[in-house]
């Protein structure tokens, strides 16, 4: 990306339309790096009506070489089959970002 969003939201990486269970804890796992330091907002939301968060926000703070990240959130406020987690917003800062083995599983 060439310049920055005016909101992180402006460019997101997502997988949307999952059923999480309400209530319920989930661990994100992945690794990423990008070309230079910056920051990266991880969110979970619906995907439909006020796209209402359901549990995880959180900032990471990107490196150069590869790192792993680890997630926690529990879920409130769900839709049957609405749920975006993860969401990683990417257009707060220019530049590339490369993502890899993200995995989310329900519990620890």
């Amino acid at each position: 990306m060439a310049a920055a969003g005016t909101q992180p939201w402006h460019l997101i990486l997502m997988q949307p339309s999952r059923d999480l269970e309400e209530g319920q804890e989930y661990t994100l796992r992945f690794l990423a790096r990008t070309d230079h330091i910056r920051e990266m907002e991880v969110q979970s939301q619906i995907s439909k009506g006020d796209f209402h968060n359901i549990g995880l926000t959180e900032k990471v703070t990107l490196g150069t070489t590869w790192k792993p990240y680890t997630l926690r959130s529990t879920t409130s406020r769900t839709l049957p089959d609405q749920s975006r987690l993860p969401q990683f917003c990417l257009a707060a800062a220019p530049g590339d970002v490369w993502l890899a083995n993200v995995t989310l599983v329900r519990g620890k």
